[in-house]
């Protein structure tokens, strides 16, 4: 089936504000980050959820880039991920808040 694929920024660049983007392309994580820096609009969410793909396809690990993008932009992270055989991708989600969010630990019991 064949779909049209559109820049995420188009969507929420004209929002005021954007309470929630959840990304789980499969791989793609890297280019659709790079494409909301690029368009200065990463920090538009408050929070964002993503299963990022870690080493997929055998590529070197560019995890801590990916997550110094958000935290540049102002946010926290807080990870969850099992264990996977070496030479295997790992699946890791991440779920990144704005400091003062719900997921600040100064704020849970």
């Amino acid at each position: 089936m064949k779909v049209r694929a559109e820049r995420l920024s188009k969507h929420i660049h004209g929002l005021r504000e954007v309470e929630l983007v959840k990304i789980d392309v499969e791989g793609s994580e890297q280019t659709i980050v790079d494409e909301l820096v690029e368009s200065s609009a990463l920090g538009k969410a408050n929070q964002c959820i993503i299963d990022y793909h870690h080493r997929m396809n055998d590529d070197p690990s560019r995890l801590a880039d990916f997550l110094k993008k958000f935290e540049k932009a102002g946010y926290d992270c807080k990870l969850s991920a099992n264990y996977s055989r070496v030479r295997r991708f790992q699946k890791i989600l991440i779920y990144f808040y704005k400091d003062g969010r719900a997921g600040n630990s100064r704020n849970q019991s």
